[in-house]
């Protein structure tokens, strides 16, 4: 399963949800016809889009109390049932080594991290060659941070310019 989104709070009486999507593509999320939370099924009846967020219905929940313990949890997917191509998920960085655009390793993706509005990616640095479990920073989930990525060799290079 693969996480697409998290249930922020109720919004408004009837059952609805506001969900922060994690990927930029928004209107993709129209062609789904159920999401997991918990691993229960709960098939869609409906997704609006409020502010660079979802507001989604299902079926089964009508009003504000069912929706409130949904509160905080995670909308997910099977790997199979997403149209997402490669890189379309953040999940699809985790483990790519980190390189300068002059070739110097700064580290690898080793997590990804919930932040109040955005998620981040957790850094493990290199240091002298070696992983440093160490030291670790964060930065933003931006594709538009990397110059390239190499899915099959592992690799992202950062465009010039993005310090870390």
């Amino acid at each position: 399963m693969i996480r697409v989104g998290k249930i922020l709070k109720p919004h408004g009486l009837g059952g609805e949800v506001k969900v922060r999507a994690f990927t930029d593509d928004l209107v993709s999320f129209r062609k789904y016809k159920y999401f997991f939370v918990n691993f229960k099924k709960f098939l869609v009846h409906r997704i609006k889009f409020l502010n660079e967020k979802l507001i989604v219905k299902f079926h089964q929940l009508d009003d504000v109390d069912e929706v409130s313990r949904l509160k905080g949890e995670f909308l997910s997917l099977p790997r199979v049932e997403l149209a997402a191509k490669q890189g379309d998920l953040v999940e699809d960085y985790l483990g790519l080594e980190i390189v300068k655009e002059n070739g110097e390793r700064v580290g690898y993706i080793r997590n990804s991290l919930e932040g109040n509005q955005q998620m981040f990616y957790e850094v493990v640095c290199h240091e002298d060659g070696k992983e440093n479990d160490r030291k670790s920073f964060c930065f933003p989930c931006e594709k538009e941070m990397f110059a390239n990525v190499d899915f099959k060799n592992q690799k992202a290079i950062l465009k010039e310019g993005v310090t870390i």
